[in-house]
């Protein structure tokens, strides 16, 4: 009788590690069923990603408030460029996104702030022109007082006549003199 029982133990104990094992898989099915069910992203190849993103980009406009084109803004510590430029960036990885899809999620997640075209600003050109005339009137300026602080000096010397005696009789005495 002791050997019947020892034998049932065994089979229950078998039933139980087979049961736990049956719950441990349907467990872990259930878990990772969300994970299976989802298609695998399409990613566009590396050039094609850097060709998109330079070209949206470059007709976009950050929304820190620079007015800047969003690849160029200029501020040191942008609080919204480098998002900006993430979330793009994993935009046109996407393959399964257009460029309209892309600019509509870039002014889902920004706002259509982002969207608005770049203003050309006259203000660097102006900037540029002005300065050269700042340094061209400088220039006038240093070349008429050196230019009126010459003349003096020139009206100071007096015609001397190359055949005037008394000259080279003063020449001949210092020469006489320093001998």
């Amino acid at each position: 009788m002791n050997h019947e029982s020892t034998q049932i133990d065994t089979n229950s104990s078998f039933v139980k590690i087979r049961v736990h094992s049956w719950l441990i898989l349907l467990l872990l099915l259930c878990v990772m069923a969300p994970c299976a069910g989802a298609a695998p992203k399409q990613v566009r190849p590396p050039a094609e990603v850097e060709r998109l993103y330079n070209q949206l980009g470059a007709t976009m406009t950050c929304t820190c408030g620079c007015r800047e084109v969003l690849l160029d803004c200029s501020h040191n510590s942008c609080p919204t460029k480098p998002e900006e430029l993430r979330f793009l960036r994993g935009l046109c990885e996407d393959a399964s996104m257009d460029i309209a899809a892309i600019r509509a999620g870039m002014a889902a997640r920004f706002g259509d702030k982002i969207l608005q075209a770049p203003s050309s600003s006259l203000l660097y050109p102006l900037l540029f022109v002005g300065g050269l005339l700042v340094i061209g009137v400088f220039s006038a300026l240093v070349w008429a007082v050196r230019k009126g602080r010459a003349a003096p000096a020139a009206l100071e010397t007096t015609a001397v006549k190359a055949d005037d005696p008394s000259l080279d009789a003063r020449i001949e005495r210092e020469i006489k003199e320093i001998d």
